[in-house]
């Protein structure tokens, strides 16, 4: 049992950097003010709706040297990589 479980948080742990990652671009790319009609900008942010849906309006975004910090992908990143490290030190045991 405690295999399977380390292989489920193993394939868990490679998604959440993955989402991480997109998550990540896509604050760089909207702190950077980065145009929407551009294909790979749209393309990131289609990407990347699902997993900032359940965070939207929460926070409003600010504005920081002309960048914008977009607080409802920081508050999502921070919840996803918090829920999957919980989850990993209920049912991981080394």
């Amino acid at each position: 049992m405690n295999r399977i479980v380390k292989f489920i948080f193993g394939l868990l742990e490679k998604i959440l950097i993955l989402a991480e990652s997109l998550l990540g671009v896509r604050f760089i790319l909207r702190f950077l003010n980065a145009s929407s009609g551009a294909e790979v900008v749209r393309l990131f942010y289609s990407l990347t709706d699902f997993l900032i849906a359940p965070f939207k309006g929460i926070f409003q975004n600010v504005v920081i040297a002309g960048g914008t910090v977009d607080l409802v992908v920081l508050s999502a990143m921070i919840a996803y990589a918090f829920v999957f490290l919980v989850l990993r030190a209920i049912f991981v045991r080394k």
